[in-house]
């Protein structure tokens, strides 16, 4: 059969020159992404004895430099905004559904998973995403954005959640895969120095040392994350993010007698541990 190609779109009607490589395939030349601006349509039509003519749906986006685009999954749940200045080149992008994905540990994983394509493509500056959620997730408080980081696993997202519209939304710096994921574990003090109804030399006695983790989503390394106290009076603290260890140092003997360290930390899911 001859066979032609058409792009087509409300004002595009754009007919692409295949050339037959094997006896039932055929190729057309590397067409730029721009070339797909405004279409929504791929129509294949055979010429024989009988016409034919079969259509497939285009449910890519263009991104084009200097302009912001929405691009939405099919099921219509996930959404990407881009910004003027999130691609230097004409991209083509989508959402896709992904049915095998990361295992979630620690949590429970509460939408599709969806990886932002193309996945490869680095982004200049970050891009909005969206998921809708159903009514029954409306009345959790611990529902958050989360992408997946092959070295680092889930990782969270600093997450706004619209309760009229059941949106929640953040920002991703690269194009990967994002869940809605509930945390409800809190998170872990590990070891702590000096440690509970123990007994110390008052003059050896000169610094805390407390080493915390959390198994998914985190700590924000800000002062609502910790609170740390000395017979009730607040501390000021020092953090270290990479080794998740929080230290004071004395600036004085603690007096002879029995005192009280207080310690409490929530993760970036609101999880706390006291």
């Amino acid at each position: 059969a001859d066979i032609s190609l058409r792009l087509k779109g409300k004002y595009q009607y754009e007919t692409i020159p295949l050339n037959q490589i094997q006896p039932s395939v055929y190729l057309t030349a590397p067409i730029p992404p721009i070339q797909f601006k405004d279409v929504d349509q791929i129509e294949a039509i055979l010429k024989g004895s009988i016409e034919r003519q079969i259509r497939f749906d285009f449910p890519y986006t263009v991104a084009m430099p200097g302009t912001s685009i929405t691009a939405i999954s099919t099921d219509s749940f996930c959404s990407i905004r881009t910004k003027k200045t999130s691609f230097v080149e004409p991209t083509l992008m989508w959402i896709e559904s992904v049915h095998k994905h990361a295992p979630v540990n620690n949590g429970k994983l509460l939408s599709r998973v969806y990886q932002l394509q193309p996945f490869e493509r680095p982004l200049l500056k970050p891009v909005n995403i969206g998921i809708r959620y159903s009514s029954i997730l409306k009345d959790k408080n611990n529902i958050h954005l989360y992408y997946y980081n092959q070295k680092e696993g889930w990782s969270f997202i600093p997450t706004e959640n619209n309760i009229d519209r059941r949106v929640l939304t953040g920002e991703v710096k690269h194009l990967d895969a994002i869940a809605i994921i509930e945390d409800t574990t809190p998170p872990r003090i590990k070891s702590m120095y000096p440690g509970n109804n123990g007994n110390y030399p008052s003059l050896k006695l000169n610094r805390f040392k407390i080493k915390i983790d959390d198994a998914l989503s985190g700590f924000d390394p800000i002062e609502d994350s910790f609170d740390l106290r000395l017979d009730n009076k607040p501390l000021i603290y020092a953090y270290q993010p990479k080794t998740k260890i929080i230290t004071y140092e004395l600036k004085r003997p603690l007096q002879i007698g029995t005192h009280t360290i207080q310690f409490k930390i929530r993760d970036r899911a609101g999880n706390e541990t006291s």
